[in-house]
């Protein structure tokens, strides 16, 4: 008779990884990573928020269970983004922005219009 593993509660902080693509290279499951384990993430619908978080530092909040081979699950009840990969290039004040001589000899010689 299976024994049925209990879930409990967690708050972690690590990284979203991914841990599976499908047949266009796209990743198709993603696993939430710390210093001592690593998580697969159940798909439910803050678990698909995750992948747009791709090796951002997260906090999570989840119900853990483990399978019989040690494998650890959760499911994501809440996050916050503590740090993110994605850096802004929106310039607000662009038309401030002024490019140094040596970087305007390279935009010419690029092709870039400014």
């Amino acid at each position: 008779m299976k024994k049925k593993r209990r879930e409990k509660e967690v708050h972690i902080i690590g990284y979203v990884i991914s841990t599976g693509q499908d047949f266009n290279d796209l990743t198709s499951a993603i696993s939430f990573e710390t210093e001592d384990d690593e998580y697969f993430v159940e798909d439910n619908k803050l678990g698909e928020e995750l992948f747009d978080l791709m090796d951002d530092k997260v906090e999570v909040t989840g119900m853990v269970k483990e399978d019989e081979d040690g494998t650890k699950w959760i499911r994501i009840t809440s996050y916050e983004v503590l740090e993110s990969e994605y850096v802004n290039t929106d310039y607000e004040d662009y038309e401030d922005y002024e490019l140094e001589e040596d970087d305007e000899e390279e935009a010419f010689r690029e092709g870039w219009t400014y």
